[in-house]
């Protein structure tokens, strides 16, 4: 499953909210040297319920909108 997420980094909540089609997936890390990448996938693992390797960022690695899937095991 695809889906669409925009990406707020250096927020002070940790949490992932539905906005129509869109999912804004809030984090505390900043964007540097992907840790706001690789705290998107932890949040999202935990949000579907599936492992971190279950995320895959299939489009917009350097942007705030990006397009995730989801794998399940």
């Amino acid at each position: 499953m695809r889906i669409d997420i925009k990406v707020i980094p250096r927020s002070s909540q940790r949490k992932i909210v539905t906005v129509g089609k869109q999912l804004k997936v809030y984090v505390h890390e900043s964007a540097t040297d992907g840790k706001a990448n690789d705290a998107v996938r932890r949040l999202c693992a935990e949000y579907f319920n599936v492992s971190k390797s279950g995320i895959k960022i299939i489009k917009g690695e350097t942007s705030r909108t990006k397009i995730i899937e989801i794998m399940k095991n």
